[in-house]
């Protein structure tokens, strides 16, 4: 049976908030920004450059399209607002700066200048995530901070990220954690086991898992990746079915494009 190696999480968190203070203290920046969508990876993030940089050197955004945020939860029924109720909480908790951008009036403005219908959702799913991506660095640049994306490796890895969306940060301070190894690093900094075993979702349409769009879940994914990857065996050396492990190294080759510099023409001189 495949397993993904132990994490030592107590090394682990120290190494990822040594990365995240060298980080802003090389580039001499003033913190860090990142989205709070209510999900595992940018809660783990949010505690993790707290516990960094202090909660003054971070900042949360909320970015949704219609709800606004009700900081005492009086209003939240949390059955049917899940990401902005634990939104809220990770800022709370945390004690960390935040803004609410409600991005609802942009993206209808998208949808009447391209006249974009709601069969396309995908297209319309990326242009959300860049919308936000945008955002954030506006307030990187007013405030002078760092972006800290919150993609995980088993995302990056698949390429289930926006290019120049959610993949446009500056630093991806948990872009070496698999998605299993975010959730048992949660557990122990103390994110809200609600967000540890909720479905992870990029949030760009009702309804929308990762799972449901990878076709696979984590804890099959993830031991794979790490067979293809960091131990580089080759897809007949895993003793997995072949048709999945075929599949995940599919995922992998189909999206190099996205982790791979932008591929440039090559220039040719005269000789003197």
């Amino acid at each position: 049976m495949l397993k993904l190696p132990k994490l030592d999480c107590k090394a682990t968190e120290e190494s990822i908030e040594n990365f995240i203070s060298d980080s802003v203290e090389k580039s001499k920046r003033d913190g860090v920004v990142l989205g709070i969508s209510g999900g595992l990876d940018s809660a783990c993030i949010a505690a993790l450059a707290a516990r960094a940089l202090g909660t003054e050197k971070v900042l949360g955004v909320q970015m949704n399209e219609d709800t606004i945020p009700d900081p005492d939860f009086s209003s939240y029924n949390p059955k049917n607002y899940s990401d902005m109720f634990d939104s809220n909480a990770v800022i709370k908790k945390l004690g960390i700066k935040s803004k609410h951008k409600l991005i609802g009036p942009l993206m209808q403005q998208y949808k009447n200048t391209l006249d974009i219908t709601n069969d396309e959702k995908l297209e319309l799913g990326n242009i959300k995530a860049r919308t936000r991506m945008t955002i954030l660095y506006y307030y990187a640049n007013k405030e002078n901070r760092l972006v800290a994306g919150t993609g995980d490796k088993s995302e990056i890895l698949t390429g289930y990220f926006t290019k120049y969306g959610d993949g446009g940060v500056d630093i991806l301070p948990i872009g070496n954690l698999y998605k299993t190894h975010v959730r048992e690093l949660s557990k122990e900094i103390g994110v809200p086991k609600r967000i540890i075993i909720k479905p992870s979702s990029p949030g760009l349409w009702k309804g929308q898992t990762a799972e449901d769009e990878l076709g696979i879940k984590y804890e099959t994914l993830d031991p794979i990746l790490f067979s293809l990857v960091d131990k580089n065996l080759k897809i007949s050396d895993i003793d997995y079915d072949r048709k999945t492990v075929e599949y995940v190294d599919r995922l992998i080759k189909r999206s190099s494009h996205k982790r791979e510099p932008l591929p440039k023409a090559d220039v040719i001189y005269h000789e003197s």
